[in-house]
């Protein structure tokens, strides 16, 4: 009996095996969920919550999506940016409370960190993976590189690092001074790798020896953070005073903002007042960055006079002459400063310079004399993206009308050590405290001139801020400078936190949140050596060089990939 061949039906042909990894996904196999657990909670390890225990579990997320078989290419790793960039968003909120242009520059930052999250997945998976290197090695070593990348990557952003959640772990951030920040952060992810090996897995029970990596190196760490805290202390050789104002500051030349600028100036004088006649002996006062409200100019032999003004060189050069005697006249003249009798290190809050190219503007600390004199200054050298210059901004002015900047800074040309007696002060401005390398550099450049240090010292305006998380951030970073660098660490913060931090990275005297205070602190000196002054970054330069290596790879990977269906085409034709 023949059976007639049915033809097929235009139904049948239309369907189609649906391959595995196409399958509907159920919400436990979701790359996102757990990459953005990882993000949140990591979130609240960080002020304002400051639950910094979570930071060693935090990464676990992240880490399962790492030990998973296969990830779905672009979609998987979309959602794990999309879940990094809401991490970033969360944890930078405070980016946005400057101005209300400045939700633009968080978008955009977020945008930008959040970049780091997929691109640690997708390298520590090709070094477990490809490479066969264990999760608690591999790991710390991709996220110590990548953290490398941001800190110096478009002038660098050191705010928010893992490491900076132990912060009030004084022991443990000893390892500091060996390999920075990262180096913290390369141990809780260390930690976090190993708690993630040992969870059950397929069906296999939870496992201690894991875990046993993880604690033999932070008992390792403990024991040499006690034995590098272990020491007499020293005798002070300075009591300086620290001015901390409540000036909220904010964008505007009005009246109303003149006039409050003002009332900040006169308030930073009676609290100088207050500290003096409290202190007599005082060695020195800190005003914080931008407080000090006169306009410094200082001009070169050869500076030229800008194309509108029509008068001759000559009298250009009288013109700011003038300008520069009438300042300092106004400090000879001003009875509050007579009445301090004692040098002063004030940030200004306007600093220009002609050259024979033009006026060059800039963010400076000034050293004044009990007597009024100048005595040095330093001008700023790391400056702040979209806060104090706009990228691109020299070759299309037009850029700065889209901000509420007037124009670009120009940056400081070398550190400063500036000698007040016998004490030598090493001072930074705003944001720089929270770069490891800029602080890291500087006073390595001071050692080499033979200047060398006894403290270091930022002077900051945090009053953009309005007492949120940024200022806890903020004062977290010159903890970490001081262990590095094994300085002590002052720090004179408009709204706070103004602090007298020790080598050790401990705070032995702050100030409030958002209010007034003159702090009196003494400084003792640390004579401790730091192997990060001597070696510098080189420990994260190495994890770096490991992450191109498996960026190489993983590229390899992904065009060997791509060839293979050509190639196996071409064999069966």
């Amino acid at each position: 009996m023949q059976h007639s061949r049915q033809k097929p039906s235009s139904t049948s042909k239309r369907k189609r095996t649906i391959a595995p990894d196409e399958a509907p996904r159920d919400w436990r196999d979701s790359t996102f969920l757990p990459a953005l657990a990882s993000g949140l909670v990591l979130f609240a390890a960080f002020p304002p919550l400051d639950l910094f225990p979570l930071a060693w579990v935090a990464p676990i997320g992240w880490l399962l999506l790492v030990r998973r078989p296969k990830l779905s290419g672009r979609r998987s790793y979309g959602l794990i940016y999309l879940a990094g960039v809401i991490h970033c968003l969360a944890t930078l909120q405070w980016v946005s409370r400057p101005h209300w242009s400045a939700a633009f520059g968080l978008l955009a930052l977020a945008l930008y960190i959040g970049v780091y999250t997929p691109a640690f997945i997708g390298l520590t998976r090709v070094a477990v993976h490809r490479c066969r290197m264990p999760l608690p090695l591999a790991a710390p070593v991709v996220w110590m590189g990548l953290e490398l990348v941001r800190g110096h990557f478009l002038g660098g952003f050191g705010f928010a690092l893992l490491g900076h959640t132990q912060w009030r772990v004084t022991p443990l951030i000893q390892i500091s001074d060996l390999a920075g920040a990262y180096g913290v952060g390369f141990l809780v992810m260390l930690v976090a790798a190993c708690i993630t090996v040992a969870l059950p897995r397929d069906g296999r029970p939870a496992m201690l020896r894991p875990l046993i990596p993880g604690v033999v190196v932070v008992v390792a760490a403990l024991v040499y953070g006690y034995i590098r805290i272990d020491r007499p202390a020293a005798d002070p050789i300075a009591t300086v005073a620290l001015i901390q104002g409540a000036v909220d500051t904010e964008f505007g030349g009005d009246a109303a903002s003149q006039a409050r600028r003002q009332r900040g100036l006169l308030e930073y004088e009676l609290l100088s007042l207050e500290a003096v006649r409290k202190h007599p002996k005082l060695d020195l006062i800190i005003w914080p960055e931008s407080m000090f409200r006169h306009r410094l100019v200082t001009h070169d032999d050869d500076a030229r006079p800008p194309a509108e003004w029509e008068g001759n060189q000559a009298e250009f050069v009288d013109r700011l002459v003038v300008v520069e005697r009438t300042f300092q006249k106004r400090l000879d003249d001003n009875a509050t400063q007579r009445a301090f009798d004692t040098p002063m290190l004030v940030g200004m809050a306007s600093a220009d310079h002609w050259t024979a190219s033009g006026v060059e503007q800039h963010n400076t600390a000034l050293l004044i004399g009990h007597d009024g004199t100048q005595l040095d200054r330093y001008d700023k050298m790391q400056l702040v993206m979209f806060g104090e210059f706009v990228p691109l901004g020299d070759w299309m002015p037009w850029l700065y009308d889209l901000t509420p900047l007037s124009g670009g800074l120009t940056p400081g040309r070398e550190p400063k050590s500036m000698s007040v007696g016998s004490v030598r002060y090493a001072p930074s401005i705003c944001f720089e405290s929270s770069v490891p390398h800029a602080i890291g550099s500087q006073v390595r450049t001071l050692i080499e001139q033979g200047e060398e240090p006894d403290v270091l010292v930022n002077l900051t305006n945090d009053g953009w801020f309005w007492g949120n998380s940024l200022l806890d951030l903020h004062l977290t970073c010159s903890v970490f400078r001081a262990v590095e660098c094994r300085k002590p660490v002052l720090v004179a913060a408009n709204t706070g936190f103004s602090a007298s931090i020790d080598g050790s990275g401990r705070i032995l005297q702050q100030g409030p949140r958002r209010k007034s205070q003159a702090i009196i602190v003494e400084i003792r000196p640390d004579d401790r050596q730091s192997w990060y002054l001597i070696y510098g970054d080189l420990p994260a330069g190495l994890c770096l060089a490991v992450c191109v290596v498996l960026l190489l790879v993983g590229i390899g990977q992904k065009l060997r990939s791509r060839c293979r269906p050509r190639q196996d085409a071409a064999q069966r034709e």
